[in-house]
C-alpha cells in the first residue's frame, strides 16, 4: 500500500484531486478524512490495506513525524523557517513547490521533486493557451529525471493538459509532479486534469 501525505495551503482540494487521479487509473484509493489522532490514522490504513486498497491520501503537517508517507506533497511550508521532515519513509519521495516553500531539511534517501513555475523545477510549464468555455491548456514541462515510487525513470518532455475550472497554477503542477512520482501521469494527459 502506498500512503500519500499532501500538507499545505489548499491540501484538501489538493487531497481530493489525487484521490480522483488514483480512481481514474483505476487503483482503489481512499482518503482519511478523521481526525488528527495518529492512533485513528493507523487504524483506518489498516483498514483500507485489509479492504485491498492500494493507496491512502492524508492531509498532514511538515511537523507531523508520527505518520509516514511514500510520496509527500508539500504545497507550502512556513517561508522564513526551517522545516525538517520526519514524515516520509524510507526511499520515498517529497514533491516540493519550489515557489513556495521554506528551507526543508529532507532524510538522505529521499527522492526530491520540485514543480513550479522557478525556472530551476522539475515540473513546472512553457505556456498557457486561451481559456476557451471555462478550459484552459497548459503545456508543461518535465525538466529532470523523475523516479517513480515504482522506480521507472520518466525522461524529460513536454506535454499538454487541459484544465477545467480555476486553480491556482501551483496546485495544478503540485497534482501533475505527484501522479507522474506516483505513477499514474496517463491521468493528468488525458481528458481534463481538474
Amino acid at each position: 500500500m502506498i500512503c500519500v501525505g499532501v500538507c499545505g495551503r489548499g491540501s484538501e482540494r489538493v487531497a481530493a484531486q489525487i484521490c480522483g487521479k488514483y480512481s481514474d487509473a483505476g487503483i482503489e484509493a481512499e482518503r482519511y478524512s478523521g481526525s488528527e489522532s495518529d492512533a485513528e490514522f493507523g487504524l483506518f490504513v489498516a483498514k483500507m490495506e485489509k479492504a485491498g486498497k492500494k493507496v491512502v491520501i492524508s492531509e498532514t503537517s511538515v511537523k507531523n513525524d508520527r505518520r509516514k508517507f511514500d510520496l509527500l506533497l508539500v504545497i507550502s511550508a512556513e517561508n522564513g523557517k526551517t522545516a525538517q521532515l520526519k514524515n516520509i519513509r524510507k526511499n520515498g519521495c517529497v514533491i516540493i513547490n519550489a515557489d513556495d516553500c521554506g528551507a526543508l531539511v529532507i532524510p538522505p534517501g529521499t527522492a526530491v521533486v520540485t514543480c513550479g513555475v522557478n525556472s530551476s523545477a522539475a515540473v513546472t510549464f512553457s505556456g498557457i493557451g486561451e481559456n476557451r468555455d471555462g478550459r484552459e491548456s497548459v503545456q508543461c514541462c518535465i525538466q529532470k529525471e523523475i523516479r517513480t515510487v515504482s522506480g521507472r525513470k520518466i525522461e524529460p518532455q513536454e506535454f499538454s493538459i487541459n484544465i477545467v475550472g480555476k486553480y491556482p497554477l501551483s496546485e495544478v503542477l503540485a497534482i501533475i509532479a505527484l501522479a507522474i512520482a506516483g505513477d499514474i501521469e496517463e491521468t493528468v494527459t488525458s481528458d481534463a486534469l481538474v
